[in-house]
């Protein structure tokens, strides 16, 4: 009588292991769905703005409004500035460190020689920050 209560107790627990392992898995997997399914549409979107950018260039240069087409990539360029230059901090990997510094430095030596005011005091002074704060 003892080893069969011992065997139920221990069948129970192994049952209720195998249940809970399940219900592990398959929290996961729909965790994995979402994510994937969360990545795919902030990829989508960036991929979207990125098109739309694209295309607004390429239409300002082919219509020979180059000024048009040199304000929006002046543009996105402030705005990468500022995102990159708070990126360097969190880099581990030293190489791509030395890459987000590198290239930081290139935008400030052409900033240099093509400085930009957008209108906008805070992008301004967030770009100029950004840009001072390279070694």
């Amino acid at each position: 009588m003892k080893k069969l209560r011992l065997f139920l107790a221990v069948s129970v627990g192994f049952l209720l292991c195998i249940g809970l392992l399940i219900l592990l898995l398959s929290t996961a997997s729909v965790a994995k769905q979402r994510m994937e399914k969360w990545s795919a549409n902030y990829a989508g979107r960036g991929t979207l703005f990125n098109l739309g950018e694209a295309y607004t260039v390429l239409q300002a240069i082919r219509s020979g409004d180059t000024n048009e087409a040199i304000e929006l990539l002046e543009s996105r360029l402030d705005l990468e500035v500022v995102i990159a230059s708070s990126l360097v901090d969190e880099q581990t990997n030293q190489k791509n460190r030395a890459a987000y510094v590198r290239l930081l430095k290139k935008v400030r030596d052409y900033r240099i020689a093509h400085p930009r005011k957008t209108g906008s005091a805070q992008l301004d002074q967030s770009v100029e920050e950004a840009l001072s704060s390279i070694p």
